[in-house]
């Protein structure tokens, strides 16, 4: 029971933190993959063993190498997108990422600090920037 929950566990956690975590950095993805990994290298180990003591038959043995194989292969090449691609998956520029943050620029200083306070926007000054150039273009028009 306890080999069928704790990986499935472990993964779901580890991919939930990656995929919702704000903002991605590289050490949360070095983590997340890097536990990954390791969750199924346990699990392969422990599907060796179960082989070695016959509590599982010889031909699993050659299934659970490709499995982890191909597993190994998919959370590599899902890695290196990850890795090269961080500014890509954290949505830089992108305008619906930055839609509170626009209503919020619309208001006072004060009350715009408060706002982002509350939310817990992450914001950088690239943004911030763009946002400021819009509204501004905006205000000229009327």
């Amino acid at each position: 029971m306890i080999y069928s929950f704790v990986p499935a566990a472990m993964s779901f956690s580890l991919t939930s933190f990656l995929l919702f975590s704000t903002p991605l950095q590289l050490p949360t993805v070095i983590f997340c993959f890097t536990g990954l990994m390791l969750t199924q290298l346990m699990t392969l180990q422990v599907d060796l063993r179960c082989v070695e003591k016959e509590l599982a038959p010889k031909w699993f043995l050659k299934f659970r190498s490709l499995g982890f194989a191909g597993y190994m292969l998919i959370t590599s090449v899902l890695f290196l997108i990850y890795y090269s691609k961080l500014d890509y998956v954290q949505r830089k520029g992108d305008k619906n990422r930055i839609a509170n943050i626009k209503k919020a620029l619309e208001l006072e200083d004060t009350d715009f600090i408060e706002m982002v306070n509350e939310l817990k926007i992450d914001y950088d000054e690239d943004d911030l920037k763009e946002i400021e150039r819009e509204v501004t273009t905006q205000m000229s028009r009327i």
